[in-house]
């Protein structure tokens, strides 16, 4: 969240974003290693299409 959005925030919010963000639970498992160009991944994934000037 930028500074600036919490600086504005009145202290009973920081507190309770604060409260929140320290009851999640642990991070999950890390991202996979990156693929070789021209490998399909084998789960879901989106694909980004350059526009043509």
């Amino acid at each position: 969240m930028p500074w600036w959005v919490l600086n504005e925030m009145e202290e009973p919010d920081v507190r309770a974003l604060y409260a929140y963000i320290r009851s999640l639970p642990v991070a999950g498992a890390p991202a996979p290693a990156a693929l070789e160009p021209g490998v399909t991944p084998k789960t879901a994934y989106f694909q980004m299409v350059m526009p043509k000037e």
